[in-house]
């Protein structure tokens, strides 16, 4: 029979043990509850960005989401997820707006094959240098804003291209238009920074298939927005001009929308700066380090022979079933989109296979996996061609071999998928205080890649296309081979072990000592007084309301009992009781501790407060590890940041050790992490 209060002459030592053990299955539910619960997606132990707004989801230690809740729409995290891949969806929609109209802009503007290759690469290239311009933004203002701005600026050309008459304003128009196609970088640095490491390649893969959704949606709906401009009596010349007011309103909505979302899971760029958590950019250090890390370059290669592939195949897969297939425009648009479509899943995919090879093999898994994906690429690049480069083209019609193209070619698209999202997996391990920067040196050598094999393979009037992606595909499985000198110091490569190279560092330029990245909290360095009046600062285990007018006291840990919401595991609300040896009523909390951190006070109100059973097993938990410590000291830092970090240490630690000459059981001296539990 369970004894709620022991006979009183029951030893003291059992009743100390039977309470401890009592108390050890008590918490032990609550965190297997708390598990179970967060598992649903909710944030059960009230974790409270820096200015105490709490999240919806579970986050980590860095606040970043533990889970990738699609149907959620929830502030920072699945807000910021959402606005980043309908933002790149928009930009990467209308860039190859014009791709699937071609049939009728071509006779409409009297272009030629080259004059389309020119606007083809003009779309993709105009891009490269203000993706390297859009992670400088992303690192020193925030992705949010790059992202909004970029958006709103791209829609005047799109509004143009109802205005053009010839084939330099085409070019041009899609040119500034493909400037958008930056969005790409804030879309990845804006989810990279919301989402905790184990699954940052499946956030970041699956924001990004999504997006690059809109070169296979935009195949498909241009040609239904033209034959609804044609059903009322429309000129095809006026019609397919009308058609570009619908990616401009896109712009228009998605980019002030972008405005409602958060820099970081803490808060905007601005307000945390003021606060004194976040450290303020420095443009030229990212630059720096970000252009001097060759894992850099090697991943911006190969995102060339993925991303840039998927770029060149959009612009010319619906012209090849128009022309080669002998299909309707609509039907070869249709056709064509299957391989954008691909990215509803596929690309996702690839950062599935990235995260869950890493879970098992470190770096050289991920790695790994983006080897394979491009030599399966390259493979199914080279089979698409072959079907009918044996054919006449005037007989490929006849031959009715679309639908092994489209087979072929929705193959192809999952490789091309998978190879992208297991390289924006491997992406923010690059360079944490230069991350924006590597996304945009990534992104841009995508777009370069699109611009390279536009023109070596598809630019041509001798060189059928079929044939062009033979060549493709040679080009990917060679370049396949770079994952092999792909290497991180610390977890090796595909063939080399860590440390194989001795002080060999992929960055060659470090940054200076002590910078963070822009997604670095220091949670010790928050300056409560700039924070507005009425404020909750919330740290892992203790809320401080600040009222109106109030300031902080220095070298005080706080104020008042009232406003101290002491949390079990520093995430639970506070239980109403607690257990003890006898009937006593429990002691409550001190209302506040001496301002100078005596020891001798911080010894005596700690062992007035307390129940004999939890003093005891205050003394009993002492191995706590190291990380748990620093978890409980950050609570003490926000609550007090005029304490400087080594005083609260050595103060704390003299009182825990001082602490066993008026417990009632004799054990080893209690730790500094138990103390500060305590507190």
């Amino acid at each position: 029979m369970c004894r709620l209060h022991p006979d009183e002459d029951e030893h003291p030592d059992h009743m100390n043990s039977q309470t401890t053990r009592v108390i050890d299955e008590l918490e032990a539910e609550i965190c297997h509850l708390h598990d179970f619960i967060e598992s649903k997606g909710y944030n059960s132990r009230g974790i409270s960005d820096v200015l105490g707004r709490p999240f919806a989801h579970p986050v980590d230690a860095e606040h970043r989401a533990k889970q990738l809740l699609v149907f959620s729409f929830a502030q920072p995290h699945m807000r910021a997820f959402h606005l980043a891949w309908f933002g790149f969806f928009a930009t990467f929609f209308s860039t190859f707006a014009a791709a699937p109209l071609l049939p009728y802009i071509k006779v409409s503007l009297q272009l030629t094959k080259s004059q389309m290759a020119a606007a083809a690469m003009a779309s993709v290239g105009s891009t490269i240098f203000f993706r390297l311009v859009m992670g400088l933004i992303a690192d020193t203002c925030g992705a949010r804003k790059g992202l909004s701005i970029l958006l709103l600026i791209t829609i005047p050309p799109l509004l143009a291209m109802m205005y053009v008459t010839d084939a330099i304003g085409f070019i041009v128009c899609r040119s500034l238009i493909g400037i958008g196609l930056a969005s790409f970088v804030a879309c990845q640095a804006w989810v990279s920074v919301m989402f905790s490491k184990k699954i940052v390649g499946l956030a970041n893969a699956t924001a990004g298939g999504w997006g690059n959704l809109g070169g296979g949606f935009t195949n498909f709906v241009m040609p239904l927005l033209f034959a609804a401009m044609s059903s009322f009596g429309m000129q095809d010349d006026r019609a397919w001009r009308v058609c570009f007011i619908f990616p401009a309103v896109m712009h228009l909505v998605i980019g002030i929308a972008a405005f409602s979302g958060r820099d970081l899971p803490d808060g905007n760029f601005d307000e945390l700066e003021s606060s004194g958590a976040k450290q303020k950019s420095d443009g030229s250090v990212v630059l720096r380090v970000g252009m001097t890390n060759v894992n850099a370059w090697i991943l911006a290669l190969l995102y060339g022979m993925s991303f840039g592939v998927e770029l060149t195949v959009t612009n010319e897969a619906a012209l090849y079933f128009h022309e080669y297939h002998g299909l309707s425009v609509s039907v070869a648009g249709l056709l064509a989109s299957a391989f954008g479509m691909m990215n509803l899943f596929a690309r996702s995919l690839g950062g599935f296979a990235s995260d869950a090879s890493a879970a098992r093999f470190g770096m050289r898994g991920r790695i790994t996996v983006l080897f394979f994906a491009h030599l399966c690429e390259g493979f199914f690049c080279i089979l698409l061609g072959l079907i009918t480069t044996s054919q006449p083209l005037n007989h490929i019609a006849a031959t009715n071999s679309a639908g092994c193209a489209v087979a072929i070619l929705s193959i192809f698209s999952l490789f091309v998928q998978i190879a992208e999202g297991a390289t924006y997996s491997i992406v923010p391990q690059v360079s944490r205080p230069a991350l924006g920067i590597v996304s945009g040196l990534v992104g841009a050598g995508g777009n370069l890649g699109s611009v390279v094999t536009e023109a070596l393979f598809f630019s041509s009037e001798a060189v059928r296309t079929d044939t062009a992606f033979v060549h493709m595909g040679i080009a990917i499985l060679l370049t396949s081979l770079f994952c092999l000198f792909i290497y991180f110091p610390e977890e090796g490569g595909i063939l080399w072990s860590k440390g194989l190279f001795g002080s060999y560092d992929p960055q060659l330029i470090k940054p200076p000592l002590g910078y963070r990245g822009a997604d670095a909290m220091d949670y010790d360095n928050v300056q409560i007084g700039s924070l507005q009046p009425n404020t909750t600062v919330k740290s892992n285990s203790l809320v401080t309301v600040r009222q109106s007018g109030s300031a902080p006291k220095h070298n005080s840990i706080s104020s008042s009992a009232s406003n101290q919401l002491p949390c079990v595991e520093g995430l639970m609300p506070p239980l109403q009781t607690a257990l003890t040896t006898a009937n006593e009523p429990p002691a409550a909390l001190p209302a506040s501790l001496t301002a100078e951190l005596s020891t001798a006070e911080i010894k005596e109100r700690l062992c007035g407060a307390l129940p004999p059973a939890a003093l005891a097993k205050m003394i009993k938990d002492i191995n706590l590890e190291e990380s748990c410590l620093e978890d409980k000291l950050d609570q003490l830092r926000l609550r007090e940041p005029g304490c400087p970090t080594h005083e609260l240490r050595k103060l704390l630690a003299q009182a825990a050790g001082d602490l066993t000459s008026v417990l009632p059981v004799q054990r080893k001296p209690a730790n500094l992490s138990s103390v500060v539990n305590l507190l």
